[in-house]
């Protein structure tokens, strides 16, 4: 009975010490095996410090005799990227049937990314782009939009009325039934690039590249003389806007 009692203990004892031990070598050996996958006998490594990304910049100034309008407002970055303030383009009349003016106008993109120009007539306050002294007078007079060389004399695109080397003055067709005159005023203005959308494309203008576009106007020859009393002593008003739009070209 003593040695019985003696001998269980001792069993047990063995017993708990054989699975302590068991557990700690199967903790060693995963330890084991994790410490291994940290060692590196050899490492080689590059740093490339300071890197940045910068967004570009869309600026555009227009320039016509000694007055320059830009897109920013103020001398430093631009912001608000929109300068609706620029001065009267022209005034040019009074016109007699026949006669034509015209006006030299500069485009420069001062960005850092190719864009596409775009020209426009927005509307005023009260929403028109073209105003009337007297009804009729935009239907009148006439408008050509002519790219050129550096000296404003050797043609290169016209834009308007059409689509050729050169342009010129499109015959006059009094209105009807609401049609707007090809080569007017109110095609141009309200009927074709009224803003917002509607804008006359210019094709891309690379950065820092300048631009030169001769903008006519003119009074038709009249086939009657009452026709052309109609108009006498009117003014139509519009404004012209220039505007970059910029888009991604693979290649550019």
């Amino acid at each position: 009975m003593g040695k019985h009692s003696r001998g269980g203990p001792v069993r047990l004892q063995r017993h708990r010490v054989k699975v302590a031990l068991l557990a700690l070598i199967v903790v060693g050996e995963l330890a084991t095996i994790g410490v291994r996958g940290t060692f590196a006998l050899m490492v080689s490594q590059t740093q490339n410090s300071s890197s940045a990304a910068a967004a570009g910049t869309m600026t555009l100034s227009t320039s016509s005799g000694s007055t320059t309008c830009r897109s920013w407002t103020g001398s430093g970055t631009p912001a608000a990227n929109d300068n609706p303030g620029c001065g009267t383009l022209l005034s040019v009349g009074p016109y007699y049937p026949g006669q034509s003016s015209r006006i030299d106008v500069a485009v420069t993109n001062n960005g850092s990314l190719p864009s596409n120009l775009y020209l426009d007539s927005p509307p005023d306050a009260n929403g028109n782009n073209c105003t009337p002294s007297l009804p009729g007078i935009c239907d009148a007079v006439e408008l050509t939009v002519q790219e050129t060389a550096s000296n404003y004399t050797t043609p290169i695109t016209c834009f308007y009325p059409e689509s050729s080397g050169t342009c010129s003055f499109a015959p006059f067709a009094p209105p009807s039934g609401g049609s707007c005159p090809l080569g007017s005023l109110t095609d141009f203005t309200v009927c074709q690039y009224s803003g917002g959308g509607a804008m006359m494309p210019l094709n891309q203008i690379a950065p820092g590249a300048t631009r030169y576009f001769v903008l006519s106007f003119g009074l038709p020859t009249f086939t009657t003389p009452s026709t052309a009393n109609q108009y006498q002593g009117e003014t139509a008003t519009f404004s012209l806007g220039w505007l970059l739009d910029q888009t991604y070209y693979p290649g550019f």
